[in-house]
This record gives structure tokens, sequence and C-alpha cells, in this order.
């Protein structure tokens, strides 16, 4: 274990599982699985549990080629006579009295409804190998079929284990949010089947909420309820008039019909308005609101929502941020003043919940003294360390890093816990990664808030998008390597997990040295030269072996979410040696004019 992600104490299979864990087994027995497997389910079962037998036998065909079918009308648990294959079922607890009789029988317990939403139960049983995943609903029996496929074990591609025993959970956050879906013409994603594959992969790391910014296709709403997943409208709120009827009512009607095609909440922000934004929206919302305006243009807008959400079955989600995500962002209108005017409307205060990016104690105890406790907490930590190096740094060396090295298409894997006080350092682990008191911050943030949303670039970030998913599902049991180990299976394949966590380490440890040395204004030296060069003959090497991995051919990604990563990575190679050639002359001398 590296430096860079030595984050949390590694979380043991043979370990007992409370009810907001990763899924551990009570055994450290394990089995070897067949080279054919079943995956079942009842006879008439909805659409979420169809959908998790195509996705799990799919899984087991992809990553591991084993030959795995699948079985929607089933009339048992299991088939007694094919003791030559393994056999997955897939089922909702108290829903078939068939299956309920096979449990009691077997000893097997089950999970119900007062488990909470979404909860479930894996059982391993041997001789021969079947697997009972059940949910308190379907959502739930697919959660487990996770728990399970994250739990297998592959020494090599020819022997996958499964870990024998029971595994139970549930999710410890309500709100389990990725970055918004990117709808632009250059992802290709026109149709509602050309989203498939993103609505899947973000599906199979749990993430429960997806932001769109238009009203989609009304079908997306529904092949997103299959998956589990609850779609909410991105509105541009910051450009509503609060003053305007019209504005408010167009807002309000665009939210209608968002609903009527079955979405499920709506997100506005208010992140960044400084100048004369703070002080309202337009002239006319600053006179009739008065000073520091914007507060109560937040309240009515928010209050609109509200009420439209109302008329609408089932509970419906308004989520903002609020100006002041951090703690004193505004000289002109203070945090007391702020929260203390928002939290008076009943509404905003009970029924939505707030984006707040700071998890420690300070910020959210104060947070808790104005009512303000329906929140969900925004990382906004997925920045390369080069851009940390470059904040708080004066022009024009700060732009200069930033255009040079800071470029967000990267394909760098950085890991949870980002910290934004920066030591001006050559040697990275002084700057990553963060402290105890940082951690315990990050571990608590399902004791503080209801959601998680980290925010990434998503033309780039099938691996953040799994991390997203695997750290909102259990804060407090979150573990680096193990998170490390799932995804970069699932996204290059078996063993790729060295050498694509080495690659991005060394991305780190090279852009840091030359973002610094891009502060001194100065160029490299001959020997500094021979040092990088060493460095990036490695990081090519590393990049060369995930590639040979995902050429065999055993990536759960599709080739849509699978080739932009190794695109960036491909490309941040070819920037940073263009770096490194303004760096350095033909002679080894030093540059007069600086680096850059």
């Amino acid at each position: 274990m590296t430096a860079m992600t030595k984050t949390f104490t590694m979380v043991c299979l043979a370990c007992a599982l409370p009810a907001t864990g990763l899924g551990v087994a009570q055994s450290d027995e394990t089995a070897v699985l067949p080279s054919k497997a079943e995956i079942r389910a009842m006879h008439g079962a909805p659409p979420t549990i169809q959908w998790a037998v195509e996705r799990v036998a799919k899984e087991l065909a992809a990553v591991y080629k084993i030959n795995a079918t699948q079985n929607l009308e089933a009339r048992t648990p299991f088939d007694d006579s094919q003791r030559d294959r393994a056999q997955v079922f897939l089922g909702v607890w108290g829903r078939s009295s068939v299956l309920g009789q096979w449990c009691r029988e077997q000893g097997i317990s089950g999970v119900s409804r007062k488990a909470g939403s979404n909860a479930y139960r894996v059982t391993v049983l041997r001789d021969p190998l079947r697997v009972v995943i059940v949910g308190s609903d379907d959502v739930g029996a697919w959660y487990g079929a996770c728990a399970w496929l994250d739990s297998l074990k592959s020494e090599s591609a020819a022997i996958v284990r499964t870990p024998m025993g029971e595994m139970s959970g549930v999710p410890a956050l309500e709100i389990r949010m990725g970055r918004n879906f990117d709808l632009s013409p250059d992802q290709e994603v026109d149709s509602v089947n050309s989203q498939i594959p993103f609505l899947d992969w973000y599906a199979r790391w749990r993430l429960n909420f997806l932001q769109y910014g238009d009203v989609p296709d009304a079908r997306l709403a529904a092949e997103a309820h299959k998956r589990g997943i609850k779609t909410i409208l991105s509105l541009n709120a910051r450009s509503v008039c609060a003053s305007d009827e019209k504005s408010l009512a167009d807002m309000a009607a665009q939210f209608e019909r968002f609903l009527k095609d079955g979405g499920d909440g709506a997100a506005g922000t208010w992140d960044d308005v400084f100048g004369e934004r703070i002080q309202g929206h337009c002239e006319r919302c600053r006179e009739k609101f008065g000073p520091n305006g914007i507060t109560q243009e937040i309240i009515i807008i928010l209050e609109r929502l509200v009420d439209v959400a109302a008329k609408y079955p089932g509970k419906k989600y308004i989520i903002w941020c609020p100006p002041h995500y951090t703690r004193n962002r505004y000289q002109e209108l203070s945090d007391e003043e702020f929260f203390g005017k928002v939290s008076a409307s009943e509404k905003v205060r009970t029924v939505t919940y707030m984006w707040h990016t700071q998890c420690g104690d300070e910020p959210t105890s104060f947070l808790d003294r104005y009512g303000m406790t329906r929140r969900v907490w925004w990382y906004n930590g997925m920045y390369p360390l080069a851009e940390a190096v470059a904040r708080r740094r004066p022009e024009p060396v700060k732009s200069r890093i930033k255009q040079q090295l800071c470029n967000k298409d990267f394909a760098r894997f950085d890991a949870v816990g980002f910290i934004e006080d920066v030591i001006k350092t050559n040697d990275v682990r002084e700057i990553y990664p963060p402290g105890d008191a940082k951690w315990k911050a990050l571990r608590l943030v399902s004791e503080r808030f209801q959601g998680a949303f980290g925010s990434s670039d998503w033309r780039s970030s099938s691996y953040y998008t799994g991390q997203s998913g695997l750290y909102a599902w259990s804060p407090k049991r979150f573990d680096q390597d193990e998170a490390d180990r799932r995804l970069f299976r699932a996204l290059f394949g078996i063993g790729s997990q060295g050498p694509a966590r080495r690659w991005s380490d060394l991305e780190n440890e090279i852009e840091v040295r030359l973002a610094n040395k891009l502060l001194e204004g100065g160029s490299l030296s001959d020997s500094e030269q021979r040092e990088v060069a060493q460095q990036m003959e490695r990081w090519h090497s590393e990049r060369v072996a995930v590639e040979a991995i995902v050429a065999r051919g055993r990536s759960l990604a599709e080739q849509r979410l699978l080739e932009p990563v190794l695109r960036d990575m491909r490309k941040a190679e070819e920037t940073v040696a263009g770096v490194v050639r303004d760096l350095s002359t033909t002679d080894g001398t030093a540059n007069k004019a600086g680096g850059g």
C-alpha cells in the first residue's frame, strides 16, 4: 500500500457486518466459482429484478468469462438437478411464499422491510454452490447482488472465489449522487438507448440520484427507476427573477413537465454569486427585497418548487446550493444573516435538502444551530494535485500552471479525501493523503448529512463515479485499496489495480514537481531532466501495462465509458511531455526566460 492510497484500515471479509457496512461476509471460508452459472428469479419478476439478473450474468461473463445464463421463469429458488454450475437467486423477502418456505427449510434468514429501504441479505452455500440474494425491496436485491459481486476475489483470470456465509447491509446515506450526465453532442447520447451504458455503470456503484440539465425523454426516467435511480432536473435557478411572476411561472411549468414525465425532483445552485449579484437578481429585485435581496429570492424560488412538488404523489426532492456553501464567503452578507433568514422558512428548512462542502465539526454545528440539518455533502475535491499547488498563488504563475498542467480531462484516479491546504513541496506525500482530522470528518459524513455528491467531470470520470458510489454507500467503512480493487477490475480488468494506481500516483508526482518548477520560474537542470525522464518512462510503462490488460477483453465498462479514460491517459502523457520540453533546453543550461 503506497503513501498515496493508505487511507483507511482494510475491511476484512472475515468481519461481521453492521447494517451500514460495505457488505462483509461472516466467514473467512471461500469457494471457487465453477465455469458455469445460472442467475435466477421467480416467474413474473418485476423489471428491476429482471434487469438485475441480466447485469449479474453480464458481469460474470465479461469480467470472469463464466458461462452465465439467465432464468426468469423459475418456479423454485434453485434447481437441484443442476449441480455442475453455481446458481444465484435474486428476490424480495416476503413476496414469494415458495422462497420463504425454501429459506426456512434451509435455515436461511431473510430481510424484512423494517430493516429499511434498499436493505439486503446475501447467503452463500456450498455443495452445490448456491447464492441467495434477497432484498427488502427490488432495489435492495440489486444492492445485494452488487455486494456479492464486489466480494468476489480473483487471484488469476482462471480462479474466482466467493466468500461463504452471510453478508447484509443497507445504505448509510439516502442521497448518493455523482456528476451530472453530459448530454452534449460530442458524447452522442442522443437517445435513451445510447444512455443505457451510463445508467448501468451509475447503478452498478449504487448511486441513486442523477441530475439532468433539461427535461429528458420520459422513457429515460423509467429506465433510471428500473435501476434504482431517481432523476433530478437541474434548474438554472440563479437566472430566475423572483420579483417577476412570469419568470417564476415558467420555472414552475418546466418542473411540472419533468414531474409529469416521471421525474423525482429539482436542483438549483446559487454558488459563487459575488459582486452585485449577492444584492439581488436585478434592479427590480434589489428594490423589492432590499439589501442582500438574494436571500429572499432563494426562499421564494424554493418555496415555489416545494409547492409544485407537493401536487405529485410520492416523495420529491428539492436540492439546492446556497451562496454560503462554505463558511464566511461574503463580507457583505454574513453566514448568520443568511441562514437566519433562510431557516425562517419552514418549507426550506424542513422539506428541501441543501448542498454544503464542509463536513467538519464547526461548519456542521453552525448549520445545526439554525435547523439546517437536511444536508447533502458536496465533495468538491476531485482536482489535480497540480491545481492545488497553483491555488492561492499570485498571477501570472497561477494561470501558467493551470493552463499547462491542470486539464481536468486527464484520466487520473485520485483517492478520496483531497485537502485544500497545500504545502509547496516536491514530495507529494507532504500534500497527500490528508491528515487524521480530515479523515475523521469524512468518516462522520453519514452522521452529519443525508447524502453525498462526488463532483467531477463526467466525461472522464468512470473511476470517480464508482468511487463516489462506494464512498457514499458507507463513509465510515470506506477503504481506498478495496475501492481500487473493485473499480479497476470492473473498468480495466483483473490485475489492473497495481499499474493503474501506480500510473495515477506517478502522474501526480510528476505534475506537482513541474508545477513547483513553474512557480520558481526556472528550468529543469541536467539532473532534474534525467530524474523526470526516468519518472516518465515508468509512468508510460504503467499505462502500457493497463492497456495490455484491457486488450484481454475482461472489462465490465462498455467501450464508450472505457475509451475516453484510455484516451485521456495518453493525452496526459503527451501534455506533460510538452511541459517538460518547455522547461528544458537542448544543452541543459538554464532557460533565462523561465519555464512555461
